[in-house]
């Protein structure tokens, strides 16, 4: 096999290649979109009922925070000092229980998981529309702040 030839089979090796990553890369852009584990749900279900979850705007009041109390730090955390704000997507539900607790902007070092502990255990009047109890989605913010005692 001459120099050319060589070349020739190397590029029509290429080609083939070329050719079996845009059929991959077209079968994928074709299967339908699966949704993540993590998206926003568009029901819930309370005390057996599926309810839907709405977004707060146009009509829906939001919830009202009435019991939260304060997260742990994790032991990481604590001996790194770390500090900040975790923020977390929640719905309440109708009967003001929070549910599919979701981090959207963590901290790390064990943060994330005392913050999501923490807000499962928080306690809201629920959203209303219309005068009437429904579930919403929320954004929390949980702070996580080192305070020496004097």
């Amino acid at each position: 096999m001459n120099a050319w030839e060589n070349v020739a089979w190397n590029l029509s090796g290429l080609s083939a290649v070329l050719l079996l990553f845009c059929a991959t890369v077209l079968v994928a852009q074709e299967e339908p979109a699966k949704t993540p584990p993590t998206s926003p749900a568009s029901t819930v279900l309370v005390n057996g009922v599926t309810e839907p979850v709405y977004k707060v705007r146009d009509g829906v009041k939001p919830p009202r925070l009435v019991y939260s109390p304060e997260p742990d730090f994790s032991e990481e955390a604590r001996k790194r000092k770390v500090r900040g704000v975790v923020t977390l997507s929640v719905v309440v539900t109708s009967v003001g229980k929070t549910t599919l607790v979701r981090v959207l902007q963590g901290l790390g070092h064990g943060i994330d998981e005392k913050a999501v502990e923490a807000v499962s255990k928080w306690k809201f009047q629920p959203a209303t529309k219309d005068g009437k109890p429904v579930s919403a989605e929320i954004a929390v913010e949980v702070d996580f702040g080192l305070y020496q005692h004097p």
